[in-house]
């Protein structure tokens, strides 16, 4: 089975370069190629040298983060019948990573496999580990309910075959284009399962926008206005996330109404758990509009 990893790197993140490639120099399954959108990082060519043992591919820059994501995409749905591994460049990978997704595609006969993460400070030391096991079971598998109010299928921590993504259309708007991309993917009936037999080592740092685990008002706020536009995108195509949609915007059009928000925020950290999911502090409180 062909075997694809896909990533795009940007100059913030350079730095964590070589920790990138180092943890794919060490996989156990050897038999992959790297596609990567270089947006902006002028000696790429460089780290690529560096490295001669990995087959990796350049393609400039889309214009965008998602422009970016939607080219790779359509690049990777090009290909004949293939295993994409999403990765970001500023993690790194347990060396089993490729081979248990390509034992749990087989074995499993799944399209969608989602691994655990392990949180990283920005010198790659351990925070807290197999940071999603807490909360999924090894091996469950995952529903499109699972995902509905929050995510935890991340562009480091998933991968599918390169024929599910046939027609994947990313709105400009959208700011969590993982979240959205494998909701429409579990919209289509694909199946998916979670593993906690291999590790993404998550990397917490000052230019890393989403993060986990840490909660706070401005993160709030920003979970706020991702849901807004992840739920409006997706009721454009299921009538099932009409009500998620408007109730974000009504939320979005409040959330410069301090005492408003405080109260909100209040009871949104009341009832969430001890490891949040991306986007989950922003809770669905119909009582509180």
């Amino acid at each position: 089975m062909n075997v694809v990893i896909f990533s795009v790197i940007f100059p913030d993140i350079e730095k964590y370069l070589d920790d990138y490639f180092k943890s794919l120099c060490a996989q156990s399954y050897k038999n992959f190629e790297i596609l990567i959108i270089n947006d902006g990082v002028d000696n790429i060519k460089e780290y690529v040298a560096r490295y001669p043992q990995l087959n990796i591919s350049l393609h400039e820059s889309a214009g965008s983060p998602v422009r970016n994501r939607e080219k790779g995409i359509s690049i990777l749905s090009e290909m004949s019948e293939a295993i994409v591994l999403f990765s970001d460049a500023d993690d790194f990978f347990q060396n089993n990573r490729i081979a248990e997704v390509v034992r749990l595609i087989k074995q499993h006969n799944c399209d969608i496999v989602v691994n655990d993460l392990s949180i990283v400070d920005s010198n790659g030391n351990l925070l807290q580990n197999s940071y999603f096991s807490t909360r999924l079971c090894n091996l469950s598998y995952i529903e499109l309910k699972d995902i509905r109010h929050f995510n935890f299928i991340g562009l480091s921590n998933s991968a599918t075959y390169t024929k599910c993504l046939k027609d994947i259309k990313l709105s400009e708007s959208l700011i969590a284009v993982d979240w959205f991309m494998f909701t429409i993917l579990l919209l289509r009936g694909y199946k998916a399962i979670f593993t906690s037999n291999t590790n993404t080592f998550y990397r917490q740092h000052e230019t890393n926008l989403v993060g986990i685990g840490s909660i706070s008002l401005s993160k709030l706020e920003k979970s706020i206005i991702v849901k807004d536009s992840h739920y409006r995108e997706l009721s454009y195509q299921c009538n099932n996330f009409l009500k998620l949609s408007k109730y974000y915007y009504t939320l979005k059009q409040r959330k410069d109404d301090d005492l408003f928000i405080s109260k909100y925020y209040d009871e949104c950290i009341k009832n969430l758990p001890d490891r949040p999911f991306w986007w989950e502090e922003a809770m669905y409180k119909r009582e509180l509009l």
